[in-house]
């Protein structure tokens, strides 16, 4: 029994899908970017805070770090898949959309623990 193994022929590489995959990272990055900046001006939810009410400022810290980080958690591992797709030479347009996606959540959460430092006393 004899069997011939013939290599698959390499797939090309498809030019847009690649180009609108880079535009895609660099979008959601500088998305990221701008996010983690947003994130960092949730601390203000904490201005109620004070004489008149007590809050849980490690609630409001971990809140403001989830929203300050989960850009970047959610953009790196999408950047991973994509050169691993690509260099499958797979289709690759949708994971940086996946990514930013992925971050609608992660922001969720995070304005909902800050709320919960705000309100944990009051």
């Amino acid at each position: 029994m004899s069997q011939v193994l013939s290599a698959a022929a390499p797939r090309e590489r498809n030019v847009p899908d690649l180009v609108v995959t880079v535009v895609g990272l660099v979008v959601t990055a500088l998305l990221g970017a701008a996010a983690s900046v947003l994130g960092l001006m949730l601390v203000m939810a904490s201005d109620s805070c004070g004489a008149s009410s007590e809050c849980d400022t490690n609630l409001i810290g971990i809140g403001v770090l989830l929203a300050v980080v989960a850009p970047w958690v959610c953009w790196v591992p999408a950047l991973i898949v994509v050169i691993v797709r690509q260099t499958r030479r797979r289709l690759t347009w949708w994971v940086p959309i996946a990514g930013g996606l992925a971050y609608v959540p992660l922001v969720v959460v995070a304005v909902l623990v800050i709320n919960a430092g705000v309100d944990a006393t009051g």
